[in-house]
């Protein structure tokens, strides 16, 4: 039986490290899921910090992209929540454009499981995982280093003027 491709399924399922089931659904640019989860968005750092709107992080969600893969992250019974955007392919591994989650969602191996699955859909002479981060959001930062990160460099205003972003890596395998 042959692999699907990367990011293309329209839920996967996580199980964090406490047994709390979480799934991943494809957010379709149709579907209202988008609006909600772009209000989400905006009310919680980084977005509410540089201003981005409900209806600019909704229109994020719904843009054609073909390389973004967007999924809302929701308990088994449809509770939301927050979300994740894959871009894929990037430099020999996926890049995580965004990851959001609810303050109650946090701290409880969600992030990391959304890691693990990044790291799990690379195949071939994929091994990296990318990302970067507001280099201000410290408790960010952190995570990304807990779960394997580490800091390639330094991005000036790269999403807003006068505020840089670190670029990490996470080496999944050593090169072939």
């Amino acid at each position: 039986m042959t692999r699907p491709a990367p990011f293309t399924s329209d839920t996967y399922d996580l199980t964090a490290p406490e047994d709390r089931a979480t799934v991943i659904a494809r957010l379709v640019a149709a579907a209202p899921l988008a609006d909600t989860v772009g209000a989400l968005l905006a009310g919680m750092d980084p977005w509410k910090r540089v201003g981005r709107t409900a209806e600019v992080m909704a229109e994020r969600l719904r843009k054609d992209d073909p390389g973004a893969h967007r999924f809302a992250v929701m308990t088994p019974d449809a509770e939301l929540l927050g979300a994740v955007i894959v871009r894929h392919p990037f430099l020999k591994g996926p890049y995580l454009e965004m990851l959001g989650l609810v303050s109650d969602a946090r701290r409880r191996g969600i992030g990391r499981g959304v890691i693990d699955w990044m790291g799990a859909n690379i195949s071939g002479d994929e091994r990296n995982l990318w990302l970067c981060v507001s280099r201000w959001n410290s408790p960010a930062r952190r995570f990304y280093e807990r779960v394997g990160f580490v800091e390639i460099g330094i991005i000036p205003d790269l999403v807003v003027p006068g505020t840089d972003e670190v670029f990490m890596r996470k080496t999944i395998s050593p090169p072939a």
